[in-house]
């Protein structure tokens, strides 16, 4: 049964008012692999083909027009506009970059959306690497303004951002990789929020200048004590995972911590056991490693868990793809100018929940087998199954896959902050029943859960002063 309400939350703790669109989950029982995703991106009108350098893409997916339909910016390369279409809530997008004001047309390499001037709507920030990055502040109706004297247009060859608010002040800061190499000799860059629209350089004193070839950032408390940390994807160097010390500095932990050696494109977060705190995946040129964090601050190297990505391995996502209360892994690859000597097939780890995967891209109809690059999940039709977005390069095309899934149920949690961050960006939102314990990890104002069929408590935890309480408000338990 799926049964579905709205609560408007009052308050919860001292940080968030939350606005709660949720309907409850349940395993429908396993059924037999099929596929699941159908490629629909023609009749979509996404019909993008990336036109830039061949070594990364970026994607911010966001609501951006305030139509409760996830939209989708994407960068192109250097000459060419970059793009944003936006959702007409029938399976279709308008590409409205332009009439939007953020048709860029510089080296973009990456894009991040988030609540950067706390005013209820999500903004983007755009790494060039050939130019000045660029913050576009949303009017609310989805155009935006460029903030030119923001602070925030870091000048190095930048590749991607992340955004959290790592002081706990309320407003969202940025962290910017910058890709040191050859003659190239940048610092990736912590910009801290001033609270009035701008935007402070704390890179030396917060101690995070990392100088490596970085490609991928993500930040997530990883250690639970309310403060975001920092992990960065290297290309050549170990990567670094720097610990948040809650007085604006943040100590390196790699080497302390013993974390693999590989050469990072991508990573992405989540409790893909289902055990109360965030795992981490890091893809690869060849092995891709996931990280299990063992919840006293260090992490395991699971090479034993069914996964066995060595290629030349880009965007990752962790996602529940059939709502059954577990995270999936689905992971693009790409060979560049070697397709013979990597695969280019795109795989799909289904999590079997008793700690293994098991691979079945093609089963599901997502291996494509072109050489791909970037990619994203949301819900971009609202019936509460995670869709696939990724970008091809040089051989294939732009996908949009749509999840063909349904029987199981959801939790959706829409967050709005007051003394915080507006995006919520940093919560998390954890369901309890029995012995299970299931977190979800906030995109831009929206946490979606899965849950057994009936809910002890569901609590709300977020990167602004809190330990963790009850989302008061909420009526339950809940049962199917």
């Amino acid at each position: 049964m799926r049964f579905g309400r709205r609560v408007d939350m009052t308050t919860v703790s001292r940080v968030y008012h939350l606005a709660l669109s949720f309907v409850l989950a349940t395993h429908a029982g396993d059924t037999a692999l099929a596929q699941e995703f159908t490629d629909v991106a023609e009749q979509a009108g996404i019909g993008y083909q990336h036109n830039g350098f061949m070594y990364i893409d970026g994607i911010a997916i966001a609501d951006f027009d305030d139509d409760g339909f996830q939209d989708i910016y994407v960068t192109t390369g250097e000459g060419h506009p970059n793009l944003l279409y936006l959702n007409d809530q029938d399976g279709t997008f308008a590409e409205r970059a332009s009439t939007s004001r953020i048709a860029d047309m510089s080296e973009g390499w990456g894009a991040v959306a988030g609540d950067l001037d706390n005013d209820g709507d999500p903004d983007i920030y755009l790494t060039n690497y050939f130019s000045e990055n660029q913050l576009f502040l949303n009017d609310g109706g989805g155009r935006f303004v460029t903030a030119v004297e923001s602070g925030a247009s870091d000048p190095g060859p930048s590749t991607s951002a992340a955004l959290a608010d790592y002081n706990n002040d309320g407003h969202l800061d940025i962290y910017v990789l910058n890709r040191s190499q050859a003659e190239d000799d940048y610092a990736n860059a912590l910009l801290l929020s001033n609270g009035d629209g701008s935007f402070a350089d704390v890179t030396a004193w917060s101690g995070t200048g990392n100088r490596g070839t970085s490609l991928a950032v993500s930040s997530f408390d990883y250690d639970a004590d309310g403060y975001q940390d920092i992990y960065i994807a290297n290309e050549f160097e170990l990567d670094a995972l720097y610990n948040n010390s809650r007085d604006g500095t943040f100590a390196n932990r790699a080497k302390e911590l013993g974390l693999p050696h590989g050469a990072g494109m991508g990573v992405d977060f989540s409790d893909y056991d289902n055990d109360g705190d965030l795992d981490v995946y890091v893809s690869n040129l060849q092995r891709d490693f996931l990280l299990q964090n063992n919840g006293d601050g260090t992490f395991t190297d699971r090479e034993d868990v069914g996964i066995l990505n060595d290629t030349m391995a880009w965007g990752v996502n962790l996602f529940d793809h059939d709502n059954d209360g577990d995270e999936d892994l689905y992971v693009v690859n790409g060979g560049m100018i070697w397709p013979k000597q990597y695969s280019e097939d795109n795989v799909f780890y289904l999590n079997n929940d008793d700690g293994t995967f098991t691979e079945v891209a093609k089963q599901m109809g997502i291996a494509d087998g072109g050489d791909g690059r970037a990619s994203a999940c949301a819900d971009f039709n609202n019936d509460g199954y995670a869709d696939i977005f990724m970008i091809n390069v040089a051989r294939g095309r732009v996908r949009l896959y749509r999840n063909n899934n349904s029987g199981n149920n959801w939790l959706t949690v829409r967050l709005v902050g007051t003394s915080s961050n507006r995006n919520g960006i940093g919560a998390t939102v954890t369901i309890e029943a029995g012995n299970s314990t299931q977190i979800g990890k906030s995109a831009p104002g929206r946490v979606t859960l899965r849950c057994t069929p009936s809910i002890s408590s569901l609590v709300c935890r977020g990167a602004a002063w809190w330990t963790g309480q009850p989302c008061a408000g909420l009526p339950g338990p809940y049962r199917n």
